[in-house]
C-alpha cells in the first residue's frame, strides 16, 4: 500500500520566489511529511536560486527540519528530505519536472511522485487524501486534487479537464462549484468525465510512470499535462479524483512576475502562441481526425481578432498553425522567456 512517507513532491520554480516559499512552508507544516520535497529552480534570473535556497534553509531551521541538500541532475547524495535542484536554463515546465523525476527514480523508496505548482497551497491532509484515493483505485496511474481558486474560494476543477476531440478545447470539471458541495459528488462519476489531470496537483504512480514515460518536453509550456494524461489512458491506466485533497490554487500565479509593460506584452504573446501551437500539436498526436475542425476553430479566432481591430493577435494565431504543422517543438525563439 502506498503511504505519504513514500511520496516525493516536486515543485518547479521560475522567478516565483515568494510563491514557491509559501508552498514549501505549507508542505513543511503537514502532519505527515513526504519522503522528499524537491524544489527545482528552472533557470530563474540571477540571484533567485541562491535567495530561494537561503530562505528554504531558514524555514527548515524554524521548523526544526534538516536543511535542504543541493543536488545535481545525477546526484551522489541522499535523496530524502529537502532537495534543491538548480537548472542552468529554463527549458520548460515539463523539463523542470522531468529533471527531478529522473533523479528521484534512482531512489527505490519513492513509490509515487506528487507534482505541485509553486502557486498552490495544499491543505494539511491534501497528500494523505491523494494517497488514500490512489490506494482505493489500484488501476489509476494518476490522481488529482480538488483545486480551489484563491481569488473567489470556489472550485477551479475536480482533478482535471474534459477535452473536445473535435477542437482540442479543454474545460475544467465542476468549475465554480462551492467547496461545501464537493462531498456530495460521486468520485467514480466525476472520474469518468476526466480526460486529463492538471499538473497543478497530480500524484503519479511510480510503476505507471516507468511504463508510460516522462512528460513530453517538446511542449515547453501548456498542454504537456494533457498529453501526459492521454498517454496514461492509452496505456490502460485510469485517472482518479481525490475529492478530499484540497489545494488552494492561484490561477496563473506560476507565471513569473514582470517588471515593465514590454515584458508583460512579451509574456502574454508567448502564452497565447504556445496555447494555440500546443493545442494543435496535441490534436495531431492524439486526435488526428479532429485536426480539420480544430483548424476551423483557429480560423474563427483569427477572424474575431481582426474584427476587434487586433491584427497582431490574429497573425499570431495564424503563425501557430504554421509552427505546429512544421512540427516546431520546445522553447520558441519568437518571444522572450
Amino acid at each position: 500500500m502506498l503511504s505519504s512517507s513514500s511520496v516525493a513532491c516536486i515543485i518547479v520554480n521560475y522567478n516565483g520566489f515568494a510563491k514557491t516559499l509559501a508552498c514549501l512552508d505549507a508542505l513543511s507544516s503537514m502532519p505527515v511529511l513526504p519522503h522528499s520535497i524537491c524544489a527545482v529552480d528552472n533557470g530563474s534570473r540571477s540571484g533567485e536560486s541562491d535567495m530561494l535556497l537561503r530562505a528554504w534553509t531558514e524555514l527548515c531551521r524554524q521548523r526544526k527540519l534538516e536543511p535542504p541538500v543541493v543536488c545535481q541532475p545525477k546526484p551522489n547524495t541522499r535523496l530524502r528530505g529537502g532537495l534543491f535542484l538548480p537548472l542552468a536554463q529554463n527549458m520548460g515546465f515539463a523539463a523542470g519536472n522531468n529533471a527531478a523525476l529522473r533523479m528521484l527514480l534512482t531512489e527505490p523508496d519513492c513509490q509515487a511522485f506528487w507534482l505541485l505548482n509553486n502557486d498552490a497551497l495544499p491543505q494539511p491532509d491534501a497528500l494523505e487524501a491523494l494517497v488514500r484515493r490512489m490506494n482505493q483505485r489500484p488501476d489509476a496511474g494518476m490522481a488529482g486534487s480538488s483545486l480551489i481558486r484563491a481569488r473567489d474560494s470556489l472550485l477551479q476543477t475536480a482533478a482535471g479537464v474534459t477535452l473536445n476531440p473535435l477542437t482540442g478545447i479543454t474545460r475544467y470539471v465542476l468549475d465554480g462549484m462551492p467547496p461545501a458541495k464537493i462531498s456530495e459528488c460521486d468520485e467514480r462519476t466525476i472520474e469518468g468525465k476526466l480526460a486529463a489531470i492538471t499538473a497543478a496537483s497530480c500524484l503519479v504512480n511510480r510503476a505507471a510512470l516507468e511504463h508510460v514515460g516522462l512528460m513530453d518536453e517538446s511542449f515547453f509550456l501548456y498542454f504537456e499535462d494533457v498529453d501526459w494524461s492521454l498517454r496514461f489512458r492509452k496505456a490502460g491506466y485510469a485517472l482518479a479524483w481525490a475529492k478530499g485533497s484540497m489545494v488552494v490554487h492561484e490561477e496563473g500565479g506560476s507565471i513569473p512576475g514582470n517588471d515593465n509593460a514590454e515584458s508583460v506584452l512579451n509574456y502574454t504573446a508567448l502564452v497565447d502562441y504556445l496555447s494555440y501551437r500546443n493545442r494543435l500539436r496535441l490534436m495531431l498526436a492524439h486526435y488526428p481526425l479532429g485536426v480539420p475542425t480544430t483548424l476551423l476553430s483557429f480560423l474563427y479566432a483569427i477572424c474575431k481578432r481582426f474584427l476587434r481591430g487586433e491584427p497582431k493577435k490574429a497573425l499570431r494565431v495564424a503563425k501557430t498553425i504554421r509552427s505546429a504543422l512544421c512540427n516546431e517543438q520546445g522553447k520558441p525563439n519568437t518571444y522572450k522567456v
